[in-house]
Protein backbone atom coordinates (compact mmCIF):
# COMPACT_ATOMS: atom_id res chain seq x y z
CA UNK A 1 0.00 0.00 0.00
CA UNK A 2 1.06 3.53 -0.66
CA UNK A 3 -0.15 7.06 -1.24
CA UNK A 4 -0.44 8.89 -4.56
CA UNK A 5 -0.67 12.57 -5.51
CA UNK A 6 -0.69 14.72 -8.61
CA UNK A 7 -1.88 17.76 -10.55
CA UNK A 8 -1.86 19.07 -14.11
CA UNK A 9 0.96 21.61 -13.95
CA UNK A 10 4.64 21.49 -13.06
CA UNK A 11 5.75 22.33 -9.51
CA UNK A 12 8.36 20.15 -7.81
CA UNK A 13 8.07 21.88 -4.44
CA UNK A 14 4.28 21.55 -4.35
CA UNK A 15 4.26 17.86 -5.25
CA UNK A 16 6.84 17.21 -2.54
CA UNK A 17 4.60 19.04 -0.07
CA UNK A 18 1.68 16.82 -1.04
CA UNK A 19 3.84 13.74 -0.53
CA UNK A 20 4.81 14.94 2.91
CA UNK A 21 1.14 15.41 3.88
CA UNK A 22 0.48 11.68 3.38
CA UNK A 23 3.92 10.34 4.28
CA UNK A 24 2.29 8.07 6.89
CA UNK A 25 0.85 6.00 4.02
CA UNK A 26 4.30 5.28 2.63
CA UNK A 27 7.11 5.54 5.18
CA UNK A 28 9.63 3.47 3.17
CA UNK A 29 10.26 5.63 0.10
CA UNK A 30 8.97 8.59 -1.88
CA UNK A 31 9.37 9.95 -5.38
CA UNK A 32 8.18 12.53 -7.89
CA UNK A 33 7.86 13.10 -11.62
CA UNK A 34 7.55 16.63 -13.02
CA UNK A 35 7.31 17.19 -16.75
CA UNK A 36 4.97 17.62 -19.75
CA UNK A 37 2.65 19.84 -17.66
CA UNK A 38 2.08 17.07 -15.10
CA UNK A 39 3.35 16.55 -11.55
CA UNK A 40 3.09 13.10 -9.94
CA UNK A 41 4.00 12.09 -6.40
CA UNK A 42 4.24 8.79 -4.55
CA UNK A 43 4.99 7.57 -1.03
CA UNK A 44 5.76 3.87 -0.71
CA UNK A 45 4.91 1.19 1.81
CA UNK A 46 7.10 -1.70 0.62
CA UNK A 47 5.22 -5.02 0.54
CA UNK A 48 6.26 -6.75 -2.71
CA UNK A 49 9.87 -6.55 -3.92
CA UNK A 50 11.28 -4.54 -1.03
CA UNK A 51 14.23 -3.37 -3.12
CA UNK A 52 14.68 0.08 -4.64
CA UNK A 53 13.50 -1.36 -7.96
CA UNK A 54 9.95 -0.76 -6.76
CA UNK A 55 10.50 3.00 -6.60
CA UNK A 56 7.68 5.16 -8.00
CA UNK A 57 6.67 6.97 -10.12
CA UNK A 58 7.58 4.03 -12.35
CA UNK A 59 7.94 3.86 -16.12
CA UNK A 60 8.27 1.06 -18.65
CA UNK A 61 11.80 0.14 -19.74
CA UNK A 62 10.87 0.43 -23.44
CA UNK A 63 8.40 3.31 -23.42
CA UNK A 64 10.51 5.25 -20.95
CA UNK A 65 9.14 8.28 -19.08
CA UNK A 66 6.39 8.83 -21.67
CA UNK A 67 4.14 6.49 -19.64
CA UNK A 68 4.32 6.93 -15.85
CA UNK A 69 2.39 5.28 -13.03
CA UNK A 70 1.77 6.11 -9.37
CA UNK A 71 0.09 3.15 -7.73
CA UNK A 72 -1.49 2.26 -4.39
CA UNK A 73 -2.71 -1.25 -3.67
CA UNK A 74 -2.28 -4.94 -4.31
CA UNK A 75 -3.24 -6.95 -7.40
CA UNK A 76 -3.70 -10.56 -6.37
CA UNK A 77 -3.71 -12.01 -9.89
CA UNK A 78 -0.65 -10.05 -11.03
CA UNK A 79 1.43 -13.19 -11.60
CA UNK A 80 -1.11 -14.62 -14.05
CA UNK A 81 -1.29 -11.31 -15.96
CA UNK A 82 2.50 -11.05 -15.90
CA UNK A 83 2.89 -14.50 -17.47
CA UNK A 84 0.54 -13.52 -20.30
CA UNK A 85 2.46 -10.30 -20.90
CA UNK A 86 5.80 -12.16 -20.95
CA UNK A 87 4.42 -14.37 -23.72
CA UNK A 88 3.52 -11.17 -25.57
CA UNK A 89 7.16 -10.08 -25.42
CA UNK A 90 7.23 -7.84 -22.35
CA UNK A 91 10.32 -7.88 -20.15
CA UNK A 92 10.10 -7.07 -16.46
CA UNK A 93 12.69 -5.32 -14.32
CA UNK A 94 10.99 -5.87 -10.93
CA UNK A 95 8.89 -8.37 -9.00
CA UNK A 96 6.24 -5.75 -8.20
CA UNK A 97 2.58 -5.75 -9.19
CA UNK A 98 3.03 -2.06 -10.08
CA UNK A 99 5.05 -2.94 -13.16
CA UNK A 100 2.40 -5.48 -14.17
CA UNK A 101 -0.33 -2.83 -13.98
CA UNK A 102 1.78 -0.43 -16.03
CA UNK A 103 2.62 -2.96 -18.76
CA UNK A 104 -0.96 -4.25 -18.85
CA UNK A 105 -2.12 -0.69 -19.62
CA UNK A 106 0.54 -0.32 -22.32
CA UNK A 107 -0.62 -3.59 -23.92
CA UNK A 108 -4.40 -3.47 -23.41
CA UNK A 109 -5.13 0.22 -22.87
CA UNK A 110 -8.10 1.00 -20.59
CA UNK A 111 -9.39 -2.56 -21.11
CA UNK A 112 -6.65 -3.62 -18.68
CA UNK A 113 -8.50 -2.13 -15.72
CA UNK A 114 -11.17 -4.85 -15.68
CA UNK A 115 -8.49 -7.55 -15.55
CA UNK A 116 -7.26 -6.62 -12.10
CA UNK A 117 -8.42 -8.52 -9.02
CA UNK A 118 -7.33 -6.54 -6.01
CA UNK A 119 -7.52 -3.41 -3.92
CA UNK A 120 -6.13 -0.42 -5.75
CA UNK A 121 -6.17 3.16 -6.88
CA UNK A 122 -3.63 4.51 -9.32
CA UNK A 123 -2.81 7.23 -11.80
CA UNK A 124 -1.28 6.61 -15.24
CA UNK A 125 0.05 9.49 -17.32
CA UNK A 126 0.32 8.69 -21.02
CA UNK A 127 2.34 11.56 -22.47
CA UNK A 128 1.94 10.43 -26.09
CA UNK A 129 -1.85 10.51 -25.78
CA UNK A 130 -1.85 13.58 -23.54
CA UNK A 131 -4.07 11.81 -21.04
CA UNK A 132 -4.01 11.15 -17.30
CA UNK A 133 -6.07 8.21 -16.04
CA UNK A 134 -7.22 7.90 -12.41
CA UNK A 135 -8.47 4.38 -11.65
CA UNK A 136 -10.16 2.83 -8.60
CA UNK A 137 -11.03 -0.78 -7.71
CA UNK A 138 -14.55 -2.09 -8.16
CA UNK A 139 -15.67 -1.50 -4.53
CA UNK A 140 -13.58 1.56 -3.73
CA UNK A 141 -11.49 -0.29 -1.15
CA UNK A 142 -8.62 2.11 -1.79
CA UNK A 143 -9.38 5.86 -1.73
CA UNK A 144 -8.82 8.34 -4.55
CA UNK A 145 -9.98 11.96 -4.24
CA UNK A 146 -9.84 14.75 -6.77
CA UNK A 147 -10.76 18.40 -7.22
CA UNK A 148 -11.41 19.77 -10.70
CA UNK A 149 -12.02 23.49 -11.16
CA UNK A 150 -11.62 25.62 -14.31
CA UNK A 151 -9.38 23.08 -16.00
CA UNK A 152 -7.24 22.51 -12.90
CA UNK A 153 -7.07 18.91 -11.65
CA UNK A 154 -5.62 17.86 -8.29
CA UNK A 155 -5.78 14.29 -6.97
CA UNK A 156 -4.61 12.37 -3.91
CA UNK A 157 -5.20 9.36 -1.71
CA UNK A 158 -6.35 11.72 1.04
CA UNK A 159 -7.96 15.16 1.07
CA UNK A 160 -5.33 16.52 3.47
CA UNK A 161 -2.83 16.56 0.58
CA UNK A 162 -5.24 18.49 -1.66
CA UNK A 163 -5.59 20.96 1.18
CA UNK A 164 -1.91 21.86 0.83
CA UNK A 165 -2.78 23.47 -2.53
CA UNK A 166 -6.31 24.86 -2.15
CA UNK A 167 -8.37 25.77 0.94
CA UNK A 168 -11.22 23.36 1.65
CA UNK A 169 -14.66 24.49 2.80
CA UNK A 170 -17.13 22.17 4.54
CA UNK A 171 -20.38 21.64 2.66
CA UNK A 172 -23.12 22.10 5.27
CA UNK A 173 -25.59 19.93 3.33
CA UNK A 174 -23.12 17.07 3.33
CA UNK A 175 -22.52 17.55 7.04
CA UNK A 176 -26.21 16.91 7.77
CA UNK A 177 -26.22 14.09 5.25
CA UNK A 178 -23.36 12.51 7.18
CA UNK A 179 -24.96 12.84 10.62
CA UNK A 180 -28.24 11.39 9.34
CA UNK A 181 -26.76 8.43 7.50
CA UNK A 182 -23.22 7.97 8.94
CA UNK A 183 -21.89 8.30 5.42
CA UNK A 184 -21.64 10.94 2.74
CA UNK A 185 -21.87 10.94 -1.04
CA UNK A 186 -18.50 11.26 -2.80
CA UNK A 187 -16.91 10.30 0.58
CA UNK A 188 -16.00 13.92 1.30
CA UNK A 189 -17.48 16.74 3.37
CA UNK A 190 -15.85 19.45 1.27
CA UNK A 191 -17.15 21.58 -1.58
CA UNK A 192 -15.66 20.49 -4.88
CA UNK A 193 -13.90 17.38 -3.54
CA UNK A 194 -15.08 14.11 -5.10
CA UNK A 195 -13.97 10.51 -5.16
CA UNK A 196 -13.37 8.53 -8.30
CA UNK A 197 -16.42 6.27 -8.41
CA UNK A 198 -15.64 2.64 -7.46
CA UNK A 199 -15.25 0.48 -10.54
CA UNK A 200 -14.55 3.54 -12.70
CA UNK A 201 -11.71 5.53 -14.20
CA UNK A 202 -11.40 9.26 -14.71
CA UNK A 203 -9.67 10.51 -17.85
CA UNK A 204 -8.14 13.99 -17.95
CA UNK A 205 -7.43 15.20 -21.47
CA UNK A 206 -4.56 17.68 -21.68
CA UNK A 207 -5.60 19.01 -25.09
CA UNK A 208 -8.79 20.66 -23.84
CA UNK A 209 -8.41 20.36 -20.03
CA UNK A 210 -11.58 18.28 -19.64
CA UNK A 211 -12.40 15.23 -17.55
CA UNK A 212 -14.65 12.28 -18.22
CA UNK A 213 -15.51 9.34 -15.98
CA UNK A 214 -16.23 5.90 -17.42
CA UNK A 215 -17.30 2.67 -15.73
CA UNK A 216 -15.23 -0.46 -16.25
CA UNK A 217 -17.14 -2.58 -13.71
CA UNK A 218 -20.88 -2.27 -13.05
CA UNK A 219 -21.79 -4.35 -10.00
CA UNK A 220 -25.24 -5.07 -11.38
CA UNK A 221 -23.69 -6.69 -14.43
CA UNK A 222 -21.90 -9.19 -12.18
CA UNK A 223 -25.30 -10.78 -11.53
CA UNK A 224 -25.66 -13.68 -13.96
CA UNK A 225 -29.19 -15.17 -14.24
CA UNK A 226 -27.91 -18.52 -15.55
CA UNK A 227 -25.41 -18.85 -12.69
CA UNK A 228 -28.06 -17.87 -10.13
CA UNK A 229 -30.53 -20.42 -11.50
CA UNK A 230 -27.79 -23.08 -11.54
CA UNK A 231 -26.96 -22.33 -7.91
CA UNK A 232 -30.63 -22.67 -6.98
CA UNK A 233 -30.54 -26.25 -8.23
CA UNK A 234 -27.35 -27.17 -6.36
CA UNK A 235 -27.32 -28.91 -3.01
CA UNK A 236 -26.08 -27.14 0.08
CA UNK A 237 -23.09 -29.48 0.23
CA UNK A 238 -22.09 -28.60 -3.34
CA UNK A 239 -22.16 -24.87 -2.56
CA UNK A 240 -20.30 -25.35 0.72
CA UNK A 241 -17.57 -27.20 -1.18
CA UNK A 242 -17.39 -24.42 -3.78
CA UNK A 243 -17.19 -21.66 -1.18
CA UNK A 244 -14.61 -23.57 0.84
CA UNK A 245 -12.40 -23.98 -2.23
CA UNK A 246 -12.85 -20.34 -3.20
CA UNK A 247 -11.94 -19.10 0.28
CA UNK A 248 -8.78 -21.21 0.26
CA UNK A 249 -7.74 -19.87 -3.15
CA UNK A 250 -8.44 -16.28 -2.10
CA UNK A 251 -6.69 -16.38 1.27
CA UNK A 252 -3.67 -18.18 -0.18
CA UNK A 253 -3.38 -15.53 -2.92
CA UNK A 254 -3.74 -12.69 -0.45
CA UNK A 255 -0.97 -14.03 1.75
CA UNK A 256 1.61 -13.21 -0.93
CA UNK A 257 3.92 -10.68 0.72
CA UNK A 258 7.61 -10.00 1.10
CA UNK A 259 6.85 -8.29 4.42
CA UNK A 260 5.69 -9.98 7.67
CA UNK A 261 1.97 -10.84 7.68
CA UNK A 262 -0.65 -11.63 10.34
CA UNK A 263 -4.42 -11.72 10.81
CA UNK A 264 -7.00 -9.84 12.84
CA UNK A 265 -8.99 -12.02 15.22
CA UNK A 266 -12.13 -10.66 16.88
CA UNK A 267 -13.27 -14.07 18.07
CA UNK A 268 -16.19 -13.96 15.63
CA UNK A 269 -16.83 -16.13 12.60
CA UNK A 270 -15.44 -13.97 9.80
CA UNK A 271 -11.97 -13.10 11.07
CA UNK A 272 -11.61 -16.52 12.74
CA UNK A 273 -12.35 -18.29 9.46
CA UNK A 274 -9.77 -16.17 7.63
CA UNK A 275 -7.23 -16.98 10.36
CA UNK A 276 -8.05 -20.70 10.21
CA UNK A 277 -7.58 -20.90 6.45
CA UNK A 278 -4.45 -18.71 6.54
CA UNK A 279 -2.97 -21.01 9.19
CA UNK A 280 -3.00 -23.85 6.68
CA UNK A 281 -0.45 -21.96 4.59
CA UNK A 282 1.58 -20.31 7.35
CA UNK A 283 1.88 -22.05 10.72
CA UNK A 284 3.72 -19.09 12.27
CA UNK A 285 1.01 -16.47 11.94
CA UNK A 286 0.18 -14.15 14.80
CA UNK A 287 -3.46 -13.23 15.41
CA UNK A 288 -4.03 -9.63 16.59
CA UNK A 289 -6.95 -8.92 18.88
CA UNK A 290 -8.29 -5.75 20.46
CA UNK A 291 -9.59 -6.45 23.97
CA UNK A 292 -12.23 -3.97 25.15
CA UNK A 293 -11.73 -3.09 28.80
CA UNK A 294 -15.36 -3.68 29.78
CA UNK A 295 -16.87 -7.08 30.50
CA UNK A 296 -20.01 -6.79 28.35
CA UNK A 297 -17.94 -5.82 25.28
CA UNK A 298 -14.92 -8.03 25.92
CA UNK A 299 -14.60 -10.82 23.33
CA UNK A 300 -11.06 -11.85 24.21
CA UNK A 301 -12.20 -15.19 25.64
CA UNK A 302 -13.38 -16.18 22.15
CA UNK A 303 -10.25 -14.86 20.43
CA UNK A 304 -8.13 -16.93 22.83
CA UNK A 305 -10.28 -19.99 22.15
CA UNK A 306 -9.77 -19.60 18.40
CA UNK A 307 -6.02 -19.05 18.74
CA UNK A 308 -5.72 -22.12 20.97
CA UNK A 309 -7.80 -24.20 18.56
CA UNK A 310 -5.59 -23.13 15.63
CA UNK A 311 -2.38 -23.38 17.68
CA UNK A 312 -1.45 -19.80 16.82
CA UNK A 313 -0.04 -16.99 18.95
CA UNK A 314 -2.54 -14.33 20.03
CA UNK A 315 -1.31 -10.75 20.45
CA UNK A 316 -3.71 -8.64 22.51
CA UNK A 317 -4.06 -4.86 22.77
CA UNK A 318 -6.39 -3.29 25.33
CA UNK A 319 -8.88 -0.58 24.37
CA UNK A 320 -9.93 1.37 27.46
CA UNK A 321 -11.61 4.72 27.93
CA UNK A 322 -8.15 6.15 28.63
CA UNK A 323 -6.66 4.84 25.36
CA UNK A 324 -9.81 5.91 23.51
CA UNK A 325 -9.28 9.51 24.60
CA UNK A 326 -5.55 9.24 23.96
CA UNK A 327 -5.95 8.24 20.31
CA UNK A 328 -9.28 9.85 19.35
CA UNK A 329 -7.81 13.06 17.91
CA UNK A 330 -5.34 11.08 15.82
CA UNK A 331 -8.18 8.94 14.45
CA UNK A 332 -10.32 11.97 13.62
CA UNK A 333 -7.49 13.51 11.64
CA UNK A 334 -6.77 10.21 9.90
CA UNK A 335 -10.43 9.62 8.98
CA UNK A 336 -10.90 13.19 7.68
CA UNK A 337 -14.51 12.90 8.85
CA UNK A 338 -16.25 12.52 12.20
CA UNK A 339 -15.98 8.86 13.19
CA UNK A 340 -19.06 7.04 11.89
CA UNK A 341 -17.80 3.96 13.75
CA UNK A 342 -16.55 4.65 17.30
CA UNK A 343 -14.58 1.39 17.15
CA UNK A 344 -12.28 3.02 14.59
CA UNK A 345 -10.01 3.76 17.54
CA UNK A 346 -9.73 0.01 18.14
CA UNK A 347 -8.80 -0.60 14.50
CA UNK A 348 -6.09 2.03 14.87
CA UNK A 349 -4.76 0.47 18.09
CA UNK A 350 -4.55 -3.04 16.67
CA UNK A 351 -2.83 -1.68 13.54
CA UNK A 352 -0.33 0.20 15.67
CA UNK A 353 0.29 -2.94 17.75
CA UNK A 354 1.04 -4.94 14.62
CA UNK A 355 3.50 -2.34 13.34
CA UNK A 356 5.16 -2.12 16.76
CA UNK A 357 5.69 -5.90 16.71
CA UNK A 358 7.14 -5.97 13.19
CA UNK A 359 4.08 -6.94 11.11
CA UNK A 360 3.23 -4.80 8.05
CA UNK A 361 0.23 -6.69 6.62
CA UNK A 362 -2.96 -7.93 8.32
CA UNK A 363 -5.82 -9.96 6.85
CA UNK A 364 -9.23 -8.93 8.21
CA UNK A 365 -12.76 -10.32 8.03
CA UNK A 366 -14.37 -7.13 6.67
CA UNK A 367 -17.01 -7.59 3.98
CA UNK A 368 -18.38 -10.98 4.98
CA UNK A 369 -21.57 -9.51 6.45
CA UNK A 370 -22.38 -7.58 3.28
CA UNK A 371 -21.67 -10.54 1.00
CA UNK A 372 -23.24 -13.35 2.97
CA UNK A 373 -26.12 -11.69 4.83
CA UNK A 374 -24.73 -11.15 8.31
CA UNK A 375 -26.44 -7.99 9.55
CA UNK A 376 -29.53 -8.12 11.73
CA UNK A 377 -31.23 -5.59 9.43
CA UNK A 378 -31.43 -8.24 6.71
CA UNK A 379 -33.56 -10.44 8.93
CA UNK A 380 -35.59 -7.39 9.96
CA UNK A 381 -36.13 -6.44 6.33
CA UNK A 382 -37.23 -9.98 5.59
CA UNK A 383 -39.82 -9.70 8.37
CA UNK A 384 -41.02 -6.38 7.03
CA UNK A 385 -41.52 -7.86 3.57
CA UNK A 386 -43.66 -10.56 5.15
CA UNK A 387 -45.67 -8.02 7.14
CA UNK A 388 -46.28 -5.88 4.05
CA UNK A 389 -48.26 -8.75 2.54
CA UNK A 390 -50.89 -8.36 5.26
CA UNK A 391 -52.17 -4.78 5.64
CA UNK A 392 -54.04 -5.54 8.86
CA UNK A 393 -50.88 -6.94 10.49
CA UNK A 394 -48.87 -3.94 9.27
CA UNK A 395 -51.50 -1.58 10.71
CA UNK A 396 -51.44 -3.30 14.11
CA UNK A 397 -47.64 -3.25 14.26
CA UNK A 398 -47.58 0.42 13.31
CA UNK A 399 -49.82 1.09 16.27
CA UNK A 400 -47.35 -0.84 18.43
CA UNK A 401 -44.29 0.89 16.94
CA UNK A 402 -43.04 2.02 20.34
CA UNK A 403 -42.80 -1.64 21.36
CA UNK A 404 -41.79 -3.48 18.22
CA UNK A 405 -41.66 -1.68 14.89
CA UNK A 406 -38.81 0.74 15.47
CA UNK A 407 -36.65 -1.95 17.00
CA UNK A 408 -37.52 -4.89 14.81
CA UNK A 409 -38.41 -3.63 11.34
CA UNK A 410 -35.51 -1.40 10.33
CA UNK A 411 -35.39 -2.19 6.61
CA UNK A 412 -36.46 0.19 3.90
CA UNK A 413 -37.78 -0.60 0.43
CA UNK A 414 -35.99 1.34 -2.28
CA UNK A 415 -39.20 3.26 -3.10
CA UNK A 416 -39.26 4.60 0.48
CA UNK A 417 -35.72 5.88 0.06
CA UNK A 418 -36.50 7.30 -3.37
CA UNK A 419 -39.17 9.43 -1.73
CA UNK A 420 -36.63 10.67 0.81
CA UNK A 421 -34.26 11.50 -2.03
CA UNK A 422 -37.03 13.31 -3.89
CA UNK A 423 -38.13 15.44 -0.96
CA UNK A 424 -34.66 15.94 0.51
CA UNK A 425 -32.49 16.49 -2.58
CA UNK A 426 -29.88 18.34 -0.55
CA UNK A 427 -29.14 15.04 1.22
CA UNK A 428 -27.83 12.97 -1.71
CA UNK A 429 -26.93 9.97 0.41
CA UNK A 430 -30.62 9.02 0.69
CA UNK A 431 -30.71 8.86 -3.09
CA UNK A 432 -27.48 6.88 -3.05
CA UNK A 433 -29.15 4.04 -1.13
CA UNK A 434 -32.16 4.21 -3.41
CA UNK A 435 -29.99 4.15 -6.53
CA UNK A 436 -28.04 1.08 -5.43
CA UNK A 437 -31.26 -0.74 -4.57
CA UNK A 438 -32.63 0.08 -8.02
CA UNK A 439 -29.45 -1.14 -9.73
CA UNK A 440 -29.80 -4.50 -8.07
CA UNK A 441 -33.59 -4.71 -8.37
CA UNK A 442 -33.07 -4.40 -12.11
CA UNK A 443 -30.21 -6.88 -12.04
CA UNK A 444 -32.35 -9.42 -10.16
CA UNK A 445 -35.53 -8.82 -12.20
CA UNK A 446 -35.34 -12.42 -13.46
CA UNK A 447 -36.26 -13.67 -9.96
CA UNK A 448 -40.00 -14.41 -9.93
CA UNK A 449 -40.50 -14.27 -6.17
CA UNK A 450 -41.02 -10.63 -5.13
CA UNK A 451 -39.65 -11.12 -1.62
CA UNK A 452 -36.50 -12.90 -2.75
CA UNK A 453 -35.86 -10.26 -5.40
CA UNK A 454 -36.28 -7.45 -2.84
CA UNK A 455 -34.04 -9.25 -0.34
CA UNK A 456 -31.24 -9.76 -2.86
CA UNK A 457 -31.42 -6.10 -3.89
CA UNK A 458 -31.40 -4.93 -0.27
CA UNK A 459 -28.45 -7.09 0.78
CA UNK A 460 -26.45 -6.36 -2.37
CA UNK A 461 -27.18 -2.63 -2.12
CA UNK A 462 -25.05 -2.44 1.02
CA UNK A 463 -21.97 -2.99 -1.17
CA UNK A 464 -22.41 0.57 -2.40
CA UNK A 465 -24.30 2.13 0.50
CA UNK A 466 -22.96 0.89 3.83
CA UNK A 467 -19.68 -0.82 2.98
CA UNK A 468 -17.82 2.39 1.96
CA UNK A 469 -17.83 3.66 5.55
CA UNK A 470 -16.33 0.36 6.73
CA UNK A 471 -13.68 0.46 4.01
CA UNK A 472 -12.81 4.07 4.79
CA UNK A 473 -12.34 3.18 8.45
CA UNK A 474 -10.15 0.19 7.57
CA UNK A 475 -7.95 2.14 5.17
CA UNK A 476 -7.50 5.31 7.23
CA UNK A 477 -6.83 3.66 10.57
CA UNK A 478 -4.37 1.10 9.23
CA UNK A 479 -2.58 3.39 6.78
CA UNK A 480 -2.18 6.11 9.41
CA UNK A 481 0.56 3.89 10.87
CA UNK A 482 1.80 2.47 7.55
CA UNK A 483 0.08 -0.91 7.79
CA UNK A 484 -1.63 -2.71 4.90
CA UNK A 485 -5.04 -4.17 5.80
CA UNK A 486 -6.26 -6.72 3.29
CA UNK A 487 -9.89 -7.82 2.95
CA UNK A 488 -10.07 -11.36 1.53
CA UNK A 489 -13.88 -11.51 1.55
CA UNK A 490 -13.96 -8.64 -0.95
CA UNK A 491 -11.90 -10.52 -3.54
CA UNK A 492 -13.53 -10.37 -6.99
CA UNK A 493 -14.17 -14.11 -6.96
CA UNK A 494 -16.13 -13.98 -3.70
CA UNK A 495 -18.11 -10.92 -4.79
CA UNK A 496 -19.14 -12.72 -7.99
CA UNK A 497 -20.03 -15.85 -6.00
CA UNK A 498 -22.17 -14.08 -3.39
CA UNK A 499 -24.09 -11.91 -5.86
CA UNK A 500 -25.24 -15.09 -7.59
CA UNK A 501 -26.08 -16.92 -4.36
CA UNK A 502 -29.80 -17.50 -3.65
CA UNK A 503 -31.12 -15.76 -0.53
CA UNK A 504 -31.82 -19.02 1.30
CA UNK A 505 -28.06 -19.57 1.54
CA UNK A 506 -27.51 -16.09 2.98
CA UNK A 507 -30.46 -15.53 5.33
CA UNK A 508 -32.06 -18.90 5.91
CA UNK A 509 -34.86 -19.81 8.30
CA UNK A 510 -32.24 -20.99 10.79
CA UNK A 511 -29.29 -18.63 10.42
CA UNK A 512 -27.85 -15.53 8.86
CA UNK A 513 -24.67 -16.14 6.85
CA UNK A 514 -25.98 -19.67 6.52
CA UNK A 515 -23.56 -20.94 3.88
CA UNK A 516 -20.52 -19.25 5.41
CA UNK A 517 -21.32 -20.84 8.77
CA UNK A 518 -21.45 -24.24 7.14
CA UNK A 519 -17.94 -23.66 5.84
CA UNK A 520 -16.92 -22.39 9.27
CA UNK A 521 -17.97 -25.71 10.82
CA UNK A 522 -15.11 -27.36 8.93
CA UNK A 523 -12.47 -25.21 10.60
CA UNK A 524 -13.77 -23.86 13.91
CA UNK A 525 -15.58 -24.94 17.07
CA UNK A 526 -19.36 -24.71 16.64
CA UNK A 527 -19.75 -22.35 19.59
CA UNK A 528 -17.53 -19.87 17.73
CA UNK A 529 -19.38 -20.34 14.44
CA UNK A 530 -22.85 -19.91 15.93
CA UNK A 531 -22.31 -17.47 18.76
CA UNK A 532 -24.38 -14.28 18.68
CA UNK A 533 -22.94 -11.47 16.59
CA UNK A 534 -21.66 -8.51 18.60
CA UNK A 535 -20.08 -6.34 15.92
CA UNK A 536 -17.21 -4.85 17.96
CA UNK A 537 -19.30 -2.73 20.35
CA UNK A 538 -17.80 -0.14 22.69
CA UNK A 539 -19.27 0.83 26.07
CA UNK A 540 -19.44 4.54 25.19
CA UNK A 541 -22.61 5.04 27.23
CA UNK A 542 -20.97 3.57 30.30
CA UNK A 543 -17.75 5.51 29.74
CA UNK A 544 -19.79 8.71 29.61
CA UNK A 545 -20.75 8.09 33.24
CA UNK A 546 -17.17 9.12 34.01
CA UNK A 547 -17.05 12.91 34.49
CA UNK A 548 -13.56 13.12 33.02
CA UNK A 549 -14.51 11.10 29.92
CA UNK A 550 -17.70 13.12 29.42
CA UNK A 551 -15.81 16.41 29.75
CA UNK A 552 -13.16 15.34 27.25
CA UNK A 553 -15.73 14.09 24.74
CA UNK A 554 -17.81 17.27 24.96
CA UNK A 555 -14.66 19.33 24.44
CA UNK A 556 -13.87 17.37 21.29
CA UNK A 557 -17.37 17.77 19.90
CA UNK A 558 -17.11 21.50 20.49
CA UNK A 559 -13.78 21.68 18.66
CA UNK A 560 -14.72 19.26 15.89
CA UNK A 561 -15.06 21.91 13.21
CA UNK A 562 -11.73 23.44 14.20
CA UNK A 563 -9.73 20.22 13.89
CA UNK A 564 -7.15 20.66 11.14
CA UNK A 565 -7.27 17.38 9.23
CA UNK A 566 -4.14 18.33 7.39
CA UNK A 567 -1.88 18.53 10.44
Amino acid sequence: MCGINGFNWQDIDQIKTMNQAIKHRGPNDDGTFVGADISLGHVRLSILDLSSRGHQPMYNNVKGPSVQIVYNGEIYNFKEIKNVLIKEGFEFQTDTDTEVVLNAYIHYGVDAFSLFNGIFSFGIFDQDKGKLFLVRDRLGIKPLYYKFTDGQLIFSSETKAIKTIVPLEINDNKRWDYFLSHNVSDESLYYGIKSVTPGSYLCFNQSDSTIKEDIYCNLGELVKPKVYKTNEAKTETQLVDELDELLNDVVKDQMVSDAPIGTIGSGGLDSSLVSAIAAQYNKNLDIYHIKVDEKKCDESIYARQVAQHLKLNLVEEVLSKESYLQYLDHCLKAEELPLSHPNSVGIYQVSKKAIDTGVKVLLSGEGADELFGGYHRYRNFQKRLWVNQFPIVKKILNKLSDLTLDETFQGYRSDDLALLGEYLPEFPHFKNRSNYNKIFEEAFNFIDDDQERAMKAFISGDLGYYLPSILRRTDRMSMSVGLEMRVPFLDNRLIDFSLNLPVKFQVSKQHQKHLLKKVGERYLPKDIVYRAKKGFPLPIEQWLESKHFKKEMYARWHKLQQINVGS
